[in-house]
């Protein structure tokens, strides 16, 4: 019930939340925020030419499968996208069009998806000046596919934040001198 509780609190506008509180029955409001249940295997981490880049492979499988992947595999794979693409920056010259406040639309994210007999699959090399450096799939039986390459851990930062969870950093401070 918490976790219930703390996506309705952070998709509702907090003067809107009072009148959430005495609703009794949430699910239509966790399919409007979309709610999904996925069994993470452990990462496959691959160290790459360049010993500070990791390639990351992430396999799970949504709860329900194949019902699941029915109506979940679209925004899903746009909620990822949309995690690896603010979480991206440039690299080289694409730092021209780089803006740090841009975001991924729908007419960004829709030319890198494709649908085979597998399932839909969604693939990003660069866009809007950011390195993304990924590809997503979900196949029809519900299986999960994350995969980055020339990103380090990012991919697992994004499954953090999709818990809920932070990311803590240390702070730089005058006692305490950045990067410990």
């Amino acid at each position: 019930m918490a976790l219930r509780s703390y996506i309705i609190q952070s998709q509702v506008p907090p003067d809107l939340h009072e009148a959430y509180q005495g609703i009794q029955s949430i699910v239509w409001v966790e399919r409007d925020v979309m709610t999904v249940s996925f069994t993470l295997e452990s990462p496959d981490l691959s160290a790459l030419s360049d010993p500070q880049e990791v390639a990351v492979r992430l396999v799970g499988v949504f709860e329900d499968g194949e019902d699941e992947a029915e109506w979940a595999a679209l925004p899903f794979l746009y909620v990822l996208a949309y995690l690896s693409f603010d979480d991206a920056r440039p690299r080289g010259r694409s730092g021209s069009e780089f803006d740090p406040l841009d975001g991924l639309d729908l007419d960004d994210f829709l030319p890198h998806l494709r649908y085979n007999r597998q399932g839909l699959e969604w693939h990003g090399d660069y866009i809007k000046g950011r390195r993304i450096k990924t590809e997503l799939r979900v196949n029809v039986d519900g299986r999960v596919e994350v995969q980055t390459w020339e990103r380090g851990e990012a991919a697992t930062r994004w499954l953090r934040r999709l818990q809920g969870k932070t990311n803590l950093q240390v702070a730089a401070t005058e006692s305490a001198p950045s990067g410990i």
